[in-house]
């Protein structure tokens, strides 16, 4: 008996593992996802900003998904054969984008207080990315702008976080954002 709970125990953890590893991390609403950058912004904290970039950004989890799709968008994730470094370089130039968004937010005093009010245009409806390159049913494509108010002073902040295309149901950045 002890054999038998020791035995599904360990098969158990493995499928945990295992899955955690195939499983892309990331968000599956956009609004979600922009609420959580805000969240991000706020806490003016780059490793903080850095752990929002690094689950926005295509993971391993995502590239893998794409290859095995035959996805490709942007030289993703063929690109990275050549060049793995190029993903953690884009983390970081976008976190430090982000750090510096922040910190102006900040200097306008209206940082601590933004909240989440719409997009600037309705979402564009689930279909499928128009790219000759990707005909998968899961992949959608999406670039709102977020805009923000400080209830305050009534000044606003609005950015579009980039080029946001769902892969495998979650959403993942793949340019750079644009911040004003």
């Amino acid at each position: 008996m002890k054999t038998l709970i020791t035995s599904t125990l360990t098969s158990l953890i493995l499928c945990l593992f295992l899955q955690s590893c195939t499983t892309s991390d990331g968000y599956t609403n956009i609004e979600e996802l922009y609420k959580e950058s805000l969240i991000a912004l706020k806490s003016n904290d780059e490793d903080k900003i850095k752990i929002f970039v690094t689950k926005l950004f295509p993971d391993k989890a995502t590239l893998n998904y794409m290859k095995k799709n035959g996805i490709s968008y942007r030289g993703l994730p063929h690109g990275l054969d050549e060049r793995p470094e190029l993903l953690d370089e884009g983390i970081e130039k976008y976190t430090l984008k982000l750090k510096e968004y922040a910190d102006d937010l900040q200097q306008k005093g209206i940082l601590r207080d933004l909240e989440f009010v719409q997009f600037d245009r309705p979402l564009l409806p689930e279909e499928p990315l128009n790219s000759s390159d990707t005909k998968n049913l899961d992949v959608l494509f999406n670039e709102p702008f977020g805009e923000f108010i400080s209830p305050n002073t009534g000044e606003k902040a609005r950015y579009k976080l980039g080029e946001l295309i769902r892969i495998d149901g979650k959403w993942k950045v793949f340019t750079s954002p644009k911040l004003w």
